[in-house]
């Protein structure tokens, strides 16, 4: 009798191993990030005509030194805007080092910097650097508090508002540079 129930508890745990192994992936969801990418031309008088980001991650290329992107608020909220991974795709060992400013449109015409919020309070100029750079970096003498590879400032935007987030570096080559921009 203790055989017979033994089996059939050994059977049924069987059977719902298999059952488990056969739906192992039902109701999982993988979630992998969509990188867009964009490349940049635009110079400061034509602002107007830098390409579009939207929410989430963009890898940007920018063809000069200085150049814009714009982003337009789908809903009104605080948005946080991450600048990482800078680098110059002829020659991802080169020392770069740079900055990012948050512009709007003021009187119609003219882009002005907007003061965001990073983590040592206001301001305008967001600036960055990669690693390569900051190994030997000596210039200020505390470079934790003037470049990071990797910053994040947050700014309040209302619904359809723009701003243009323009980036200048230094130390490129090929007049190209490349970074990752997220938006939340």
């Amino acid at each position: 009798m203790k055989l017979n129930s033994l089996k059939k508890a050994l059977a049924i745990v069987m059977v719902l191993c298999t059952f488990f192994v056969m739906f192992e992936g039902v109701g999982k969801v993988n979630v992998e990030a969509k990188t867009k990418k964009v490349t940049t031309s635009v110079l400061e008088k034509k602002f107007n005509k830098a390409p579009a980001v939207k929410k989430g991650t963009t890898k940007v290329t920018m063809k000069k030194q200085h150049s814009y992107v714009k982003f337009t608020a789908p809903a009104t909220k605080t948005y946080k805007i991450t600048f990482s991974n800078v680098y110059d795709p002829a020659d991802s060992s080169k020392k770069i080092n740079g900055y990012f400013t948050v512009r709007k449109l003021n009187y119609g015409k003219y882009v002005w910097a907007e003061k965001v919020k990073t983590y040592g309070g206001k301001t305008t100029s967001i600036q960055v650097a990669n690693s390569a750079f900051l190994a030997n970096w000596t210039a200020y003498g505390d470079k934790v508090n003037h470049y990071k590879t990797s910053r994040t400032a947050t700014i309040k935007l209302k619904k359809g508002e723009t701003i243009w987030m323009e980036g200048y570096f230094a130390g490129i080559s090929t007049k190209k540079s490349a970074y990752t921009l997220k938006i939340k």
